[in-house]
């Protein structure tokens, strides 16, 4: 009975989490205090589930190109930490529906998102700071960013030259109402 209690209680303490994909390469950051996702590597998942830590340390970004391309990617689970998407990091994921972008990350790189023609729903969280040129380019089936601050925070993101240009009408969801693109 004890046993059973343990499993149960273990069990429910892992639900909900999904098992980081495997197969996906890091790199070392430049500081040596992390790791970036470098590539796809031999990953064949469509749901791609990225690792809050990587040899003992801390995942902290996706790094520039790291998924350019991937056509079979679906979406994209990042974990609480990174703190940035790479210039062209996810570009060109033309399946790639949703993705969900944590607190931590305070830097979405120029072109991150471009050609993404089937995303559909961005969530962002309130810690992003900047979103480069050209960010979600052509990304024409967006239709939803949920955004996890108020609208006043919206505006107070600094956002590049285009970073949406190629989309259609979109509305941004904050805290306290709605703003329409």
């Amino acid at each position: 009975l004890i046993l059973a209690l343990i499993l149960c209680l273990a069990c429910l303490a892992s639900c909900g989490e999904k098992k980081p994909s495997e197969g996906l390469e890091f790199s070392p950051s430049n500081d040596g205090a992390g790791y970036y996702v470098s590539q796809l590597g031999s990953c064949t998942d469509s749901e791609i589930v990225i690792p809050s830590n990587y040899n003992g340390k801390l995942v902290k970004g996706i790094d520039d190109q790291a998924f350019r391309g991937c056509v079979l990617i679906t979406s994209v689970v990042l974990p609480e930490g990174i703190t940035f998407i790479g210039e062209m990091a996810l570009s060109k994921c033309t399946s790639l529906t949703n993705i969900t972008i944590p607190n931590s990350v305070k830097k979405i790189k120029a072109y991150a998102f471009a050609d993404c023609s089937s995303l559909e729903e961005v969530v962002i969280g309130k810690g992003v700071s900047t979103i480069g040129l050209f960010a979600f380019k052509d990304c024409d089936a967006l239709k939803s960013i949920t955004y996890e601050g108020t609208k006043a925070q919206w505006e107070d993101i600094q956002k590049s030259s285009g970073w949406d240009d190629g989309t259609e009408n979109y509305t941004v969801h904050c805290t306290d109402g709605d703003i329409a693109k």
